[in-house]
């Protein structure tokens, strides 16, 4: 059965605080879909000064991450958010996927060199140039590495800040902990560009084509929006729409 959306926007300017006599006004504008799946729900997002993650309020999940959380939806139409906290702002974080995922189909040399306090991890390809600006190493924040190979599994599944590109052939990451260095298998990895939006209190946030499908079957950061309130103390509650296929 189909099912129908429409989302309006109506923007009044008046010197009356009952909005009488504007002096501005804009024609309804709608934003038709028609969904086959739609996730409505208000979640809490608690404070930074909590000692809690900034990241640790999830907002919405993506289905391709085979994730049991994600509902059922596989592409996103539209991601709606309001804040109904009448205070404080809250923060949503999100990445977006840039370019296509990448196999080296090489072996990679992994070396380690301490950045201060982290470890920075040089990714060197034996051959061809797989670091490349149409996969979006050109000047973007994140790499979430889907597959790092037989010497460092357990780094798989993870997303590393990108330090560096020297050459499409050489990119340098940051990890909370060292790699095992020496040659590894052919790495997968996708690029993300981090985005960070503020939704004052009682404000709104509507992006459309919300999120991209995953990069592969694997656990995948592109889909994922998070968000924390700026309270001093305590939690914001947001409300959030899903509509998608």
């Amino acid at each position: 059965m189909t099912t129908y959306s429409k989302m309006t926007l109506e923007t009044i300017l008046s010197e009356n605080a009952d909005y009488s006599n504007p002096y501005f006004k804009t024609k309804s504008a709608a934003y038709e879909l028609t969904p086959d799946e739609a996730i409505i729900k208000r979640i809490e997002l608690p404070s930074t000064t909590d000692g809690v993650n900034p990241l640790i309020g999830t907002i919405v999940h993506h289905a391709a991450q085979n994730d049991a959380t994600d509902e059922g939806i596989q592409t996103e139409q539209v991601l709606a958010v309001r804040n109904t906290d009448t205070t404080n702002s809250v923060t949503l974080v999100g990445y977006t996927r840039m370019g296509a995922k990448v196999s080296t189909g090489s072996v990679v040399t992994v070396a380690n060199t301490t950045l201060g306090s982290t470890n920075m991890v040089t990714l060197t390809a034996g051959s061809g140039t797989p670091w490349t600006d149409t996969a979006g190493f050109a000047s973007n924040q994140y790499v979430f590495v889907v597959d790092a190979g037989a010497a460092n599994t357990a780094k798989s599944g993870a997303r590393y800040g990108l330090v560096a590109r020297d050459s499409t052939a050489v990119i340098h990451i940051n990890s909370s902990t060292a790699w095992t260095g020496g040659s590894s298998q052919s790495l997968e990895v996708q690029v993300l560009r981090q985005w960070v939006h503020d939704i004052p209190a009682g404000g709104f946030f509507v992006l459309a084509d919300a999120l991209p499908r995953a990069a592969s079957s694997n656990v995948d950061d592109s889909g994922v929006v998070y968000g924390y309130s700026n309270a001093g103390s305590g939690s914001s509650v947001v409300e959030v729409i899903q509509l998608g296929t």
